[in-house]
């Protein structure tokens, strides 16, 4: 049976029930089955949390996310890829270039989904409070993704953009 797509509205239910379900999974999970569908569920959940901000509905995705304490989890989950993306990604390029663009494209865009989702989250004084300790983490990764930023000539990036592009074609 097929997953939903991150197109498919939630209800506050199932969306209270994939919020429940995400977990602070460890490096060595990154791109298994566990680690993908937590992957769709956090994909879902961001595309929801933007349409309720855009439309200015009741933001059940945020609250859920919010009280059931599942933003530090979150942002566990962009330091994971992170991390993972800096010593695993290095070491399997080449066997990653193997396989369809599409798998080796999904841990790269995983975390510009937390992040997205993060920032629907942080726009409301709860969820921040909400995050505890984690915050500290959380802005420490946003100095170093300024740093990498300011430090990396504009050129360079975009062609990082392209060869990434280009490795899979």
């Amino acid at each position: 049976e097929m997953e939903p797509g991150p197109q498919d509205p939630l209800t506050p239910y199932e969306a209270e029930s994939l919020v429940e379900s995400l977990e602070c999974l460890p490096l060595e999970e990154v791109g298994t089955k566990k680690w993908l569908r937590q992957h769709q569920r956090i994909e879902r959940l961001n595309a929801h949390a933007h349409r309720q901000a855009k439309q200015g509905t009741d933001e059940y995705v945020v609250d859920h996310l919010t009280t059931l304490g599942k933003i530090p989890v979150v942002i566990h989950s962009v330091l994971t890829i992170e991390l993972w993306k800096a010593k695993v990604l290095p070491l399997v390029k080449e066997h990653v270039a193997k396989l369809s663009a599409l798998r080796s494209y999904v841990p790269i865009y995983h975390e510009a989904s937390c992040i997205n989702l993060l920032e629907c989250c942080m726009f409301h004084r709860t969820s921040c409070e909400a995050a505890e300790d984690s915050v500290i983490d959380l802005m420490d990764y946003c100095y170093r993704k300024l740093v990498y930023l300011v430090s990396v000539p504009n050129r360079d990036l975009y062609t990082q953009v392209l060869e990434i592009g280009r490795a899979h074609v």
